[in-house]
């Protein structure tokens, strides 16, 4: 690579902030452009498993994170309509034991500011705020990146981490397609004093019930709580969350029992986000330019692993980069080689946990059946091949294992 230019990232995310910081590891120079006007992350929670907090725990950013998350027990799933447990998943040493790091579970604003104190603790790290890329183009050695201010920004290669909605997509795969999924997942994080004393504190939640359902867990150390509301939606509104009124929540979970209900009535102020899955694939990879995270595979959230996708795609990224040395255009087309089959993976698998989840009637009966007689070893071991992904070289095989 040619280290006289730096490597341009369009956001300043949880996805583009990984890549900058993989990248200043290896002693590439970075620029970052993100078009928000400052740093900043949605107020929600976030599940990271070991895949990703193996990737946290590299990139340095794990032990700034220490002081605000929590590792619960257990995964808990529930019938809604009965409020009967069908299965727990072991978390918390069981799972470390099993994969090296832990499962926790954050605040998404906590993560970031995590993310955004290792960057500035780099010098090669320069993040640029209310610049959006708008173009790129391809030439020699090198990439230009036109931004929103009318600056032409050069680098050795541009990395788009712009997110769902990325203009660096539109750029490479213009035929990429999403579509409107007919859901959308209300969330909130409040304060655990709150709550029924009957809601578990040191599990994930998970409730089923026809066409909805609710996760909780515990966020920095179970002083709070995060929950999400996935229920049917005819709004499609695209962006970073909407302000919605606490009844049309309520509405969504008539059909649970306590004491669900009353802990989501409990909570006051929700943003929902419509949700969206990928219907025509983009390129990963251009020449000079590459996708990461959401950008370059969106992932319905059934499966909590969007922003641990985008952990893995960085280091990855980096590690393809450091293999070809000078040879950028071969370093991102060994990344988009590596990366493709296990985010497709991780796509259907997330696809598949929803339509399980929504499950009506004779099929719920069954599924709730089959839960029971499985039981939380033999689920863990199910998601092997998920949570044991290691980075670099090793996960190509991963992604077909």
């Amino acid at each position: 690579m040619t280290r006289d230019q730096p490597v341009l990232i369009a956001g300043a995310g949880i996805a583009g902030l990984s890549v900058a910081i993989a990248l200043a590891a290896q002693g590439r120079q970075v620029r970052v452009l993100e078009r928000r006007t400052e740093p900043g992350e949605a107020g929600a929670g976030i599940q990271i498993g070991p895949n990703g907090t193996r990737v946290l725990h590299r990139l340095g950013v794990l032990d700034r994170l220490a002081t605000d998350l929590a590792e619960p027990d257990a995964l808990q799933v529930r019938d809604g309509p009965s409020g009967r447990v069908l299965i727990e998943m072991p978390l918390g040493e069981t799972i470390e034991e099993r994969h090296g790091t832990p499962y926790i579970v954050a605040h998404r604003a906590d993560l970031h500011a995590a993310l955004l104190a290792e960057a500035g603790a780099r010098p090669a790290i320069q993040i640029s705020y209310g610049i959006a890329v708008q173009s790129a183009t391809t030439h020699g050695d090198g990439v230009i990146a036109m931004t929103s201010d009318g600056v032409e920004h050069r680098g050795s290669a541009l990395i788009g981490a712009d997110g769902l909605r990325s203009q660096v997509r539109r750029q490479i795969g213009p035929e990429a397609r999403l579509a409107f999924s007919g859901f959308s997942a209300a969330r909130t994080v409040i304060s655990s004093a709150l709550l029924p004393e009957s809601l578990p504190r040191r599990n994930v939640g998970l409730w089923l019930a026809p066409g909805a359902h609710v996760v909780h867990y515990p966020v920095r150390h179970g002083d709070d709580t995060a929950f999400v509301v996935v229920g049917r939606d005819t709004w499609s509104e695209e962006g970073w969350g909407t302000q919605i009124e606490p009844r049309e929540v309520a509405a969504r979970i008539q059909a649970f029992s306590e004491p669900i209900r009353s802990a989501v009535c409990r909570c006051s102020q929700w943003r929902k986000w419509a949700l969206y899955r990928e219907t025509v694939a983009p390129p990963l990879v251009a020449g000079r330019i590459a996708l990461v995270g959401d950008a370059a595979h969106p992932v319905v959230p059934f499966l909590a692993q969007g922003a641990v996708l985008a952990l893995e795609d960085a280091v990855t990224l980096a590690d393809c980069l450091a293999e070809t040395g000078a040879d950028v255009p071969a370093g991102l087309a060994l990344y988009a080689s590596r990366r493709r089959a296990r985010t497709r993976r991780v796509q259907q698998a997330s696809e598949r946990n929803g339509r399980v989840y929504h499950m009506g009637g004779p099929l719920a009966a069954a599924r709730n059946i089959a839960m029971r007689a499985l039981g939380g070893d033999r689920l863990l071991a199910r998601w092997d091949w998920l949570y044991g992904w290691r980075d670099g070289a090793r996960a190509g095989v991963a992604a077909t294992g």
